[in-house]
């Protein structure tokens, strides 16, 4: 019987965390292996040896260990775990950029990632303060997609730009002028789409820093979710209409 290995909760700032649940568990066994540290699998899950030669294959110490996962999921119930080290990504200066400026929800900047992901955006940027990149409950809303994605935290937007100073800015906000029906992507120079902290959006200074742009809606709503608005948002600048 392998040597059960403790894995303590989550604590921000002690350099490991862990992804909850099957899917996020084996996108980190495939995308960012080196950084696993081990898999807890439940004896009752059927998936259970898929997971256990993937993490083998992959050089990841595996266990199996009902009581460590209750533990570690609290109220949820989990079939698979994997505790890993926290990693520091670098975006890349030749693509497309979001960058999430002040978000305090971890539900909204997983899903979001999430959504990036899927809609084929691999470079995201949060500017400070902002919601735990690595606590469980991101990693859980972005069903796994952080480990597919770069992902860099900036202390503030000033650092972010100095970084990427060819990007073109589109910042969203309720008062632009311009519609995202109108707006379109730059042919000669990569972007970056800028969304605010779910209260009270981007602070005005943001304006003046390139083409604002709001997405239309009824008066019946005072602002969309913002995890809602960058899918809308990122889907147009990558399918513009004709």
């Amino acid at each position: 019987m392998a040597k059960k290995i403790w894995i303590s909760k989550y604590k921000k700032g002690e350099g490991s965390s862990y992804a909850l649940g099957p899917f996020p568990t084996m996108e980190l066994i495939r995308k960012k292996p080196e950084y696993a540290e081990k898999v807890v699998l439940h004896p009752d899950f059927k998936a259970g040896a898929e997971f256990e030669e993937a993490a083998h294959a992959a050089g990841i110490p595996v266990m199996w260990d009902s009581a460590t996962l209750d533990r570690i999921a609290e109220k949820e119930i989990c079939l698979a775990a994997a505790q890993f080290r926290v990693f520091r990504e670098t975006l890349s200066p030749e693509t497309p950029h979001v960058v999430l400026v002040q978000l305090s929800d971890m539900g909204n900047v997983g899903t979001i990632l999430r959504t990036l992901l899927g809609l084929g955006i691999r470079d995201c940027a949060l500017i400070e303060p902002c919601a735990d990149l690595f606590h469980p409950r991101c990693i859980r809303a972005s069903m796994g997609a952080l480990f597919s994605m770069r992902v860099r935290r900036y202390p503030d937007f000033a650092s972010y730009r100095s970084e990427f100073p060819e990007h073109a800015l589109f910042p969203f906000m309720l008062d632009s002028s311009v519609s995202l029906l109108d707006a379109k992507a730059p042919q000669d120079r990569p972007f970056s789409l800028l969304f605010g902290n779910e209260s009270h959006g981007l602070d005005s200074e943001y304006a003046s820093l390139g083409q604002c742009v709001r997405i239309p809606q009824t008066k019946d709503v005072d602002s969309l979710n913002v995890a809602v608005a960058a899918a809308i948002g990122t889907f147009h600048f990558l399918h513009p209409n004709p």
